[in-house]
C-alpha cells in the first residue's frame, strides 16, 4: 500500500520502463506497418493500473472477502482468515 496515495498494492515502475523501452525498440526495428501494429496491437504501449483483484502473470492477485472475514490469495490458492 502507498501511503501517499493510499492506493497501489505493487509497482512495477521499473519493469514498465523496460517494456517501453522494448516497445521502442520494436517499432524502430519493424517492417511491420503501422495500420497493421494498431490493429493487431491496439493497446501496445499503454500504461495502466490493474486491480490486483484481477489476474496478470507475475503480479499479486488477491480477493478480499469481507462477508467471510478472508483474503483469498490466487496464485497459491490459499485462503487467509481474519
Amino acid at each position: 500500500m502507498n501511503p501517499l496515495i493510499n492506493a497501489i498494492v505493487e509497482d512495477r515502475f521499473d519493469a514498465a520502463i523496460q517494456e517501453a523501452r522494448e516497445i521502442d525498440n520494436f517499432l524502430q526495428s519493424t517492417i511491420i506497418d503501422e495500420a497493421k501494429i494498431a490493429n493487431e496491437k491496439p493497446l501496445l504501449g499503454l500504461p495502466v493500473t490493474i486491480k490486483e483483484s484481477i489476474a496478470v502473470q507475475g503480479e499479486l492477485c488477491i480477493f478480499i472477502f469481507l462477508q467471510f472475514k478472508c483474503i483469498y490469495f490466487a496464485e497459491s490458492r490459499e485462503f487467509i482468515f481474519m
